[in-house]
């Protein structure tokens, strides 16, 4: 007698999830890991100030991230993803604000006067102490220097409303040049974040993305492209324990099991196990990446097939934990006597295409 038959594997869903979260938790502690770095990398360069806010922020999702690792490991993931997509650009943001606000200084230190406001000290300081902008306020320095000088050579006729009007006129100008470092900062942070994104699509062996592509698609590609590698690691760990499975499974038998051989090429990907016993019965277990099982009984005079059959794999169910589903026989030759009675190729391969 001879069998073959198709089939469905899967492990039970305990242990796939206890798979596919340990695979995640890896990949998002992964990717916190060098979020840390980054933001440590930032405050030990000292140039984390400008972009406090942003770190600030990112310290309090990391915090987030960590604490779901054990509990949401798939929602760590995505958050570490979403901290990713932030930070990418911030470093070169944090240096042209940097950049900006020391040279903004060391205009002020050029410019800076001893000078007492006389009455109107007081109202100065209030003033300055209320704008919330500290890089406006940076580059205003050599404004502010030169209009102090001027409230001063006018001496007691100089009033409130003219340091207000003042002060109004270089808050603005102040203001217009903040926006443009910022918004320089901005390309440069957006530019240095594409080149990152398309630098990590690459070392997970994503496809070209267009050069043009922003950020925010980069980084959803990346998103994708790591989602992907997660889930085709973890159907590579589900097979592994099938596959180890199958072999202790044919083992416990009484057959002798060959090593397990992976053939990969073109659009196939399956482990091939072999195994056969001293009378020349033979057993071939096929087991695909996306699921699918294939096996073949076959050389067995009588009704020995069938035994060896339900030994085999009713034990891979009730022992070892691997669901069985949508059974479908290929070929069965119940009458086989002879050992060297095979199928004809060209039916085989039509009866496996159903």
């Amino acid at each position: 007698m001879s069998k073959k038959e198709d089939m469905r594997y899967e492990l039970e869903r305990q242990r796939r999830q206890e798979l596919f979260e340990a695979r995640v938790r890896e990949t998002a502690q992964r990717f916190l890991q060098r979020h840390e770095a980054l933001l440590d990398d930032l405050r030990t360069q000292g140039i984390d100030a400008g972009v406090a806010t942003e770190v600030r922020q990112a310290r309090q999702d990391l915090e987030r991230a960590h604490a779901l690792l054990r509990s949401d490991p798939a929602a760590a993931r995505t958050l570490s993803m979403e901290i990713g997509s932030r930070l990418h650009g911030l470093p070169a943001q944090a240096r042209a604000t940097f950049r900006a606000a020391r040279e903004a200084e060391l205009q002020a230190h050029a410019h800076a006067e001893q000078v007492a406001l006389q009455g109107l000290e007081a109202a100065w300081r209030d003033r300055l102490s209320a704008w919330e902008d500290p890089l406006a306020r940076e580059l205003a320095a050599p404004a502010l220097a030169r209009l102090r000088r001027e409230l001063l050579q006018r001496g007691q006729t100089a009033t409130l409303s003219d340091l207000d009007a003042g002060l109004s006129q270089v808050q603005a100008e102040a203001k217009a040049g903040a926006d443009a470092v910022r918004a320089q900062a901005a390309r440069e942070a957006e530019a240095h974040a594409a080149q990152a994104l398309r630098a990590e699509l690459q070392a997970v062996g994503a496809a070209p993305v267009d050069v043009s592509a922003s950020p925010q698609a980069l980084s959803q590609a990346l998103a994708q492209a790591v989602e992907r590698e997660d889930d085709a690691a973890v159907g590579e760990a589900v097979r592994r324990e099938v596959v180890r499975a199958v072999n202790q499974a044919l083992l416990d038998a009484g057959f002798v099991v060959e090593k397990p051989r992976r053939v990969h090429e073109a659009d196939m990907d399956e482990v091939v196990l072999r195994a056969a016993r001293p009378s020349g019965a033979e057993a071939v277990f096929r087991v695909d990446l996306s699921g699918a099982m294939h096996y073949e009984f076959d050389r067995y005079e009588g009704t020995s097939c069938r035994k060896d059959i339900d030994q085999v794999l009713p034990s891979l169910e009730s022992v070892y934990g691997i669901r069985l589903s949508e059974r479908r026989v290929i070929w069965e030759n119940p009458d086989d006597l002879q050992q060297d009675a095979r199928p004809r190729p060209d039916t085989e391969r039509s009866n496996t295409r159903g």
